[in-house]
Formats: structure tokens, C-alpha cells, sequence
């Protein structure tokens, strides 16, 4: 296999390792990229606190059927919880949740086989982005450098190789 290429960025003291869905041509649902993703939440476990997920009613409806509304009230939607996007012209085009990363929902994450299963998702240390999915564009990690080195063991320890590309500060 090919060494998985990360794009590195410089924000202040932290550092985004971005993995490009395009690069790769891997599906949400390959075993490297569950690899990575599996990484990137060991790396930032310590400091996630809460999740924040968009959907359409409709994808997800077609990708879960029936258990959609449970994963949706066990990853801690509600009506409180919720907020819809919508058009110019009024229409909803998705809803966005934010709520408490419990130690179930962490696992529900850890143990995606899909991790497309939404189009787009962050986990939070408060209101700042740990780990992302956005819309099968890229999969990237926001740490501090110095705590980098664990996402890299971990990558090695499941034996998936991997370059870093440095694209400059953002």
C-alpha cells in the first residue's frame, strides 16, 4: 500500500492533519481509513468533550432506515438539541445537533463501519474542533504538535504507512 498522504497546517500552537477522500480514492467504509479515523479519536479521546453532527432527514432515513431516529436520540438529539439549515427560500436542507460526548456515544463513533454513516460531523473540545468529517471531502485531526506523536504511533501500530505534506499556516 501506498503511504497515506496528511495535510499538514500551522494554526498558532496547533497543527490540522487533514486527510483528503480525493487522494485516495478510499470509501468511508475501507479498513485504512476506519484505521485513521480510529487514530485520530485515540489521539484526541482525552480531550473531547461534545459532538456536533448535520444530517438530512431523508440520506440518513435511506442509510438507517428504521434505526435512524434511535441512533439520532442515542447520540443525543432532541428538540432542544436541534437547529435546521435552511434555504434562502425557507426550505430545510439539513439539521445540525451538538450535545455531551458520553463515553456511549464515543464508542458509537469507535465503532463505525461507515464513517460517511453523516455527512458531516465534528468532535469537540467545547466549541473547538478535535476530529472532522465533512462530507466526504477530507477526515482531518486538530491538536496540539506536541501531543501529535500518539496519532502517529497509533498509525503504526496498525501498520497503515503515512507521508506529511506541510501546506503552510492557516
Amino acid at each position: 500500500m501506498n503511504a497515506i498522504r496528511f495535510y499538514r497546517h500551522q494554526r498558532g500552537d496547533e497543527v490540522v492533519l487533514e486527510y483528503n477522500f480525493y487522494d485516495h480514492q478510499f470509501a468511508p467504509t475501507n479498513l485504512v481509513v476506519r484505521k485513521l479515523f480510529m487514530a485520530m479519536l485515540d489521539a484526541a479521546r482525552n480531550r473531547l468533550t461534545n459532538l456536533e453532527i448535520e444530517y438530512n432527514d431523508h440520506m440518513l432515513a435511506e442509510k438507517l432506515g428504521r434505526r435512524a431516529v434511535e441512533v439520532l436520540q442515542l447520540l443525543g438529539a432532541s428538540r432542544e438539541t436541534m437547529r435546521e439549515n435552511k434555504s434562502e427560500d425557507g426550505v430545510t436542507y439539513s439539521r445540525t445537533f451538538t450535545a455531551a460526548l458520553t463515553e456511549e456515544r464515543f464508542q458509537y463513533f469507535y465503532q463505525l463501519q461507515d464513517i460517511a454513516q453523516f455527512p458531516c460531523y465534528r468532535l469537540l473540545e467545547g466549541g473547538r474542533q478535535r476530529v472532522v468529517f465533512y462530507f466526504n471531502q477530507y477526515l482531518s485531526l486538530h491538536l496540539p504538535e506536541k501531543e501529535l506523536p500518539q496519532f502517529f504511533q497509533r498509525l503504526q501500530e496498525v501498520q497503515v504507512p503515512f507521508q506529511i505534506i506541510a501546506v503552510g499556516n492557516a
